[in-house]
């Protein structure tokens, strides 16, 4: 059933605000955005709400390559590229509301072992089993982010966004790739990642004014702020 104004004009606007978060912190256009979309049609999760994501992601690491940790990045892409394609087939196999519990769960747990002193070190090998958890998550649910922005949580806001960023890039091209060959990314939701677009461009652009904000030793509160929303949404999601 196509959408109506009212539907792309509500999608369109989730999606800015979603951009802005996203190039602001480095993550978190799903969180913001994926609750409106799934309410307006479902097919919107996960595969037009990764390609936004992106889209937005493409844009950031344009415009901030200079801080990307190359390295990191990618050692982070080859992990999520062993976690994406088990996350496409469970998608036909596993309880969405049981994975989205203990997704939640453990975010919560990174979220309160990080406020009480506890951090992940972005080891080469830490690095890598977060991007395997961040390419199932990604991939099964379009919240990709959190992870990753855990790890990164104490780096500076451009070397945050801008790995985050180049991760997004050529993982989201993997994951989208992994929904395509599992059937869950086809000619409807090709339309649907199309009408969120001109979305992601205007929310960029406003979150140029809002991402120097937390560059100020605001950058760790940030991400443990939206990592946990993000935590969250998805329990809430997965209960009601």
């Amino acid at each position: 059933m196509p959408l109506s104004p009212i539907e792309i004009a509500i999608a369109l606007t989730a999606i800015v605000a979603g951009a802005v978060v996203q190039g602001s912190v480095g993550f978190g256009a799903g969180l913001i955005a994926a609750p409106v979309l799934l309410i307006i049609d479902q097919d919107f999760v996960p595969g037009p709400m990764l390609a936004a994501s992106w889209s937005i992601a493409v844009l950031m690491g344009w415009h901030e390559w200079r801080a990307i940790d190359w390295k990191g990045a990618g050692i982070a892409l080859g992990g999520r590229t062993l976690g994406m394609f088990p996350a496409a087939l469970a998608l036909g196999a596993l309880s969405a509301s049981a994975f989205s519990c203990i997704f939640a769960t453990l975010i919560l747990l990174a979220v309160f072992l990080s406020l009480v002193g506890w951090t992940i070190q972005p080891t080469s090998r830490n690095t890598f089993l977060v991007g395997m958890v961040s390419g199932f998550t990604g991939t099964f649910a379009s919240m990709g982010g959190p992870p990753m922005g855990l790890l990164y949580q104490n780096e500076p806001g451009s070397r945050l966004r801008a790995t985050l960023a180049v991760f997004f890039v050529f993982g989201g091209i993997l994951s989208l790739t992994a929904l395509s060959l599992a059937g869950h990314f086809g000619k409807h939701q090709l339309l649907l990642a199309a009408i969120l677009l001109p979305g992601t461009f205007v929310g960029f652009f406003l979150s140029r004014f809002t991402a120097p904000l937390l560059d100020a030793k605001t950058t760790r509160p940030a991400v443990l702020i939206v990592s946990c929303l993000s935590a969250l949404v998805v329990l809430g999601r997965a209960i009601w």
